[in-house]
């Protein structure tokens, strides 16, 4: 079990939350992790999207008959064409522009840590795996993943496949929406987040880019394969990168409107949770490295949940890579949902950043 004695500055309070019955719990983390849905392989040319989940999951909820919709998973056998670059997850959002949804919407809160034993754990880690392996929490943080710090020169990079996501407008963050929770203006969307994680990183002495640029806009369709490309071009021109930060948020809302937020509390302020998104190569995709990857992502989130416990929802590990294959210490990001506020998001961006940066540090 992780230590947790006090530390100066570190005390951690457990917020009681409201009762949530088992069975709608495990909708609610299961619904949740298929935000990031499977990439399909690319279709046929003006063929539609098929709607995902990624921004309107299906919970059971005030007597809803229906369960969290399935996406479409890629079957093993992938076509060359497939293994070039990888699809952006459908998701049929509405192109015109769509109201911010008003202060008055019903917002509940919710805490998904897996300390209730039902996600397989070692020590601080707790996943849920979703891919075709067998994860041996255990040996993958014996493991030696790689990860080293440098030189000089930037060491990480933050960027952003679905930049325009934002959260739910308080009175110190009202935005214009350029769709359902999601806007172009980089106050307000993860682009602010992505700004703040820099700040830290940079306050602690790591080298940090953050690439600004919103690969989901002016179109949501091929987000990824654009965010490849933006990675591609910030490796060749800094070569000293050895993290890579994909940086989102998730989203959960029942068909009756209901918007939940995944909150923890730290130091007697509640933040949103963080959850650590881990692509392998299970989908037929190249990525020779991604147990290195999972193991530098275990140590990160064992150092978050063993300070801080439950910031960290437990891992999502998929068959999907994710773009995770260009470094062995590539990683997706999510802080909190469309349901949190940006500043709850920020303070938990600023926690991440800090216990990323000390990690860091002791691979220097």
């Amino acid at each position: 079990m992780p230590n947790r004695k006090k530390r100066r500055g570190r005390h951690i309070r457990r917020a009681r939350r409201p009762h949530i019955p088992g069975t709608l719990l495990a909708a609610l983390a299961v619904a949740a992790l298929f935000y990031f849905a499977a990439p399909m392989l690319p279709a046929a040319p003006d063929a539609p999207e098929t709607p995902a989940v990624s921004d309107h999951v299906t919970l059971p909820e005030d007597g809803d008959e229906q369960s969290a919709p399935v996406a479409d998973e890629p079957s093993d056998s992938v076509p060359a064409q497939a293994l070039l670059e990888e699809s952006a997850p459908p998701d049929g959002l509405p192109q015109t522009p769509q109201p911010v949804p008003p202060a008055a919407a019903v917002i509940k809160e919710i805490t998904i840590d897996g300390t209730g034993g039902e996600y397989p754990s070692s020590g601080a880690v707790y996943i849920q795996n979703r891919s075709k392996y067998d994860i041996d929490i255990a040996s993958l943080l014996k493991l030696k993943d790689g990860v080293r710090l440098s030189g000089d020169q930037a060491q990480v990079l933050i960027m952003h496949t679905h930049g325009t996501e934002a959260y739910t407008p308080d009175e110190s963050s009202a935005y214009t929406a350029t769709d359902s929770s999601r806007t172009t203006d980089s106050n307000y969307n993860m682009l602010r987040v992505g700004a703040e994680i820099e700040k830290v990183l940079e306050a602690n002495g790591i080298k940090t880019i953050h690439s600004t640029v919103l690969n989901d806009s002016p179109a949501y369709s091929g987000s990824y394969s654009r965010a490849l490309n933006d990675i591609s071009a910030k490796l060749k021109a800094n070569p000293s990168i050895k993290v890579v930060i994909d940086v989102h948020r998730d989203a959960m809302e029942t068909n009756s409107g209901i918007r939940y937020k995944t909150v923890a509390t730290v130091n007697g302020e509640q933040v949103a949770q963080l959850m650590l998104v881990t692509g392998t190569n299970g989908g037929g995709l190249t990525h020779p490295n991604w147990k290195q990857n999972l193991a530098f992502q275990m140590k990160l989130q064992q150092r978050l949940n063993t300070r801080f416990p439950g910031i960290m929802r437990p891992m999502s590990i998929r068959n999907e890579r994710f773009n995770q294959h260009v470094t062995r210490g590539s990683m997706l990001l999510e802080v909190g949902t469309s349901g949190n506020t940006l500043n709850e998001a920020l303070a938990s961006a600023r926690i991440f950043a800090r216990e990323l940066s000390a990690l860091l540090k002791e691979r220097s």
